[in-house]
Protein backbone atom coordinates (compact mmCIF):
# COMPACT_ATOMS: atom_id res chain seq x y z
CA UNK A 1 0.00 0.00 0.00
CA UNK A 2 1.27 3.67 -0.86
CA UNK A 3 -0.49 5.54 1.85
CA UNK A 4 -1.78 5.25 5.78
CA UNK A 5 -5.12 4.61 6.54
CA UNK A 6 -4.68 7.82 8.33
CA UNK A 7 -3.63 9.57 5.17
CA UNK A 8 -5.76 11.86 2.81
CA UNK A 9 -6.20 10.71 -0.39
CA UNK A 10 -6.89 13.93 -1.91
CA UNK A 11 -3.22 15.11 -0.87
CA UNK A 12 -2.52 14.96 -4.65
CA UNK A 13 -0.79 17.40 -7.19
CA UNK A 14 -4.62 18.83 -8.25
CA UNK A 15 -3.62 20.57 -11.06
CA UNK A 16 -1.86 17.24 -12.65
CA UNK A 17 -4.69 14.66 -11.64
CA UNK A 18 -7.93 16.13 -11.20
CA UNK A 19 -9.57 17.99 -14.35
CA UNK A 20 -12.04 20.53 -13.12
CA UNK A 21 -13.85 20.70 -16.97
CA UNK A 22 -14.98 17.08 -17.91
CA UNK A 23 -18.32 15.62 -16.41
CA UNK A 24 -19.05 13.84 -13.40
CA UNK A 25 -16.79 11.66 -11.44
CA UNK A 26 -16.29 8.98 -8.66
CA UNK A 27 -15.27 11.08 -5.79
CA UNK A 28 -16.25 14.40 -7.05
CA UNK A 29 -17.97 15.75 -4.17
CA UNK A 30 -15.30 15.32 -1.77
CA UNK A 31 -12.57 16.83 -4.17
CA UNK A 32 -14.45 19.61 -5.15
CA UNK A 33 -15.24 20.02 -1.38
CA UNK A 34 -11.51 20.42 -0.93
CA UNK A 35 -10.86 22.03 -4.04
CA UNK A 36 -13.15 25.28 -2.85
CA UNK A 37 -13.22 25.50 0.72
CA UNK A 38 -9.60 24.61 2.04
CA UNK A 39 -5.98 23.54 1.00
CA UNK A 40 -4.94 20.14 2.36
CA UNK A 41 -1.81 20.42 4.52
CA UNK A 42 0.20 17.94 2.55
CA UNK A 43 0.39 16.60 -0.96
CA UNK A 44 1.87 13.40 -3.04
CA UNK A 45 5.03 14.02 -5.38
CA UNK A 46 7.30 11.72 -7.24
CA UNK A 47 10.38 12.46 -6.46
CA UNK A 48 14.27 11.50 -6.85
CA UNK A 49 15.61 10.14 -3.57
CA UNK A 50 18.30 12.34 -4.08
CA UNK A 51 16.05 15.19 -3.60
CA UNK A 52 14.59 14.27 -0.20
CA UNK A 53 15.67 15.28 3.25
CA UNK A 54 17.01 12.79 4.83
CA UNK A 55 13.95 12.29 7.48
CA UNK A 56 11.82 12.31 4.39
CA UNK A 57 13.97 8.83 2.22
CA UNK A 58 12.51 6.36 4.82
CA UNK A 59 8.58 7.39 4.45
CA UNK A 60 8.92 7.01 0.44
CA UNK A 61 6.75 4.20 -1.42
CA UNK A 62 6.64 2.89 -4.68
CA UNK A 63 10.48 3.30 -5.47
CA UNK A 64 11.83 2.71 -9.06
CA UNK A 65 14.52 3.42 -10.87
CA UNK A 66 14.14 6.00 -13.41
CA UNK A 67 15.45 4.59 -16.84
CA UNK A 68 16.55 7.99 -18.18
CA UNK A 69 18.57 9.01 -15.48
CA UNK A 70 19.52 5.65 -13.47
CA UNK A 71 18.25 8.05 -10.15
CA UNK A 72 16.16 6.43 -7.51
CA UNK A 73 12.51 7.94 -7.85
CA UNK A 74 9.01 7.46 -5.02
CA UNK A 75 5.80 8.57 -3.73
CA UNK A 76 6.66 11.49 -0.90
CA UNK A 77 4.07 13.82 1.03
CA UNK A 78 5.32 16.95 0.42
CA UNK A 79 3.89 20.09 2.56
CA UNK A 80 1.20 22.11 0.42
CA UNK A 81 2.61 25.57 0.50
Amino acid sequence: MDYQADEFLLNIDESTYVSYTKGCFLGQEPVAKVHNRSKPTRKLVVMFEVECAPEEKPKMTSKIIDPISGRMQGFIFVKNV
